[in-house]
Order: structure tokens, then C-alpha cells, then sequence
């Protein structure tokens, strides 16, 4: 049998670049039938919206690796939502909803 100390490296599925300066606290997907929603949530105290169609679809439609054909297909960025961390987020891909440690 195999050893199960024996792992395989794991490789992102996609990689959205630019979405924050810093770590990701928050994250929510939500999908809508035709639709993936990413709501993400900061250090840098930004919220970001992006919306994932099927490929072809996308703005710049490239396929990731894993074989899921999702692309980027428009991204929308309120860079400073709040005046401290962002912690948490939610959407239903219409609506955002976020927490932070505001003061």
C-alpha cells in the first residue's frame, strides 16, 4: 500500500491576482445559475466583488488547470470599506455585507 505520510503537492484551481495589497480575512461564493460570486475582504481594508462566468465568457478566458471552466468576467473594488481590517463578507452576487474591526 502507500505510505500515508506521502503527499502530493496541491496546485491552485485559479489565482485572481490584484484583489488585495495584503492577506485575504474574508471569503463567500455564491452562486447564481449561470454564475460563481467572489466576495473577498482584507488587511488593506478593501472589499472586492468578482464574477466568474463560464469560459468564453470571461474577459480574458483562460481556462485554469484544474479543468474548471470559469473565467473572470468583471470585478468590482470599494478599496477602502472600511477604516480598519476587513474580517468577514457575504453576497448573493447582488448585495455585499462586510464586517470589520472598525472603531
Amino acid at each position: 500500500g502507500r505510505d500515508p505520510r506521502e503527499r502530493k503537492a496541491l496546485s491552485p484551481a485559479m489565482v485572481l491576482e490584484g484583489l488585495h495589497q495584503s492577506g485575504v480575512n474574508g471569503l463567500h461564493a455564491s452562486f447564481d445559475g449561470e454564475a460563481l460570486f467572489l466576495a473577498t475582504g482584507g488587511d488593506d481594508q478593501a472589499i472586492t466583488l468578482v464574477c466568474l462566468a463560464p469560459d468564453g465568457h470571461g474577459a480574458r478566458g483562460a481556462a485554469p488547470p484544474c479543468g474548471c471552466s470559469l473565467a473572470p468576467l468583471w470585478t468590482l473594488r470599494e478599496a477602502f470599506a472600511h477604516s480598519s481590517a476587513v474580517r468577514g463578507v457575504w453576497t448573493d452576487g447582488r448585495t455585499v455585507a462586510s464586517a470589520g474591526l472598525d472603531q
